[in-house]
């Protein structure tokens, strides 16, 4: 199977066909009404009272949801980070000051962050972040289930984000 190229040029001096210049006027389209929606067939529904209502009571209590979560998350987060680098303090840092190999042990309660290590600082990062991470999924699923109770109490269709 023999498999080729066509010849195509792309000089500067080539010029493309021009067709005659038509006075196009743009399509003026009328001020949409910002409680119509338009549908994927493109039919217009309006949007009811209890609509509205409903994407009011779905933005608090989603701004509520998520706000309790990642306040949450910064708590449990940082926690889980103090607690790492706690646990690398007292089996690093601080037998090293009892066996008289590194610093003393003055040096080491007045510093330390300083010794426990890189691996210490590193593992207790990646601890914080892991559970930041876990607790702002959680809020963002426990915000869809709210809103979803939203709408199921006012029997309106569920939001497309």
């Amino acid at each position: 199977m023999k498999v080729g190229f066509s010849s195509i040029s792309f000089k500067a001096d080539a010029q493309a066909p021009q067709s005659a210049p038509q006075n196009v006027s743009p399509e003026v389209k009328p001020e949409q009404d910002k409680f119509v929606q338009e549908n994927s067939e493109g039919k217009k529904h309006r949007k009811t009272l209890k609509e509205r209502f409903g994407n009011v009571w779905k933005f608090f209590a989603a701004t509520d949801e998520l706000s309790k979560g990642y306040a949450k998350a910064v708590l449990w987060g940082g926690a889980a980070g103090v607690a790492t680098a706690g646990v690398a303090w007292i089996f690093r840092a601080l037998p090293k000051a009892f066996v008289k190999e590194g610093p003393g042990l003055k040096e080491v309660i007045k510093h330390p962050l300083k010794h426990i290590g890189k691996a210490g600082k590193v593992i207790s990062g990646i601890a914080a972040a892991a559970v930041f991470g876990y607790k702002a999924v959680v809020a963002h699923f426990n915000k869809n289930q709210r809103t979803a109770v939203i709408d199921h109490k006012l029997n309106v269709g569920h939001r497309e984000s």
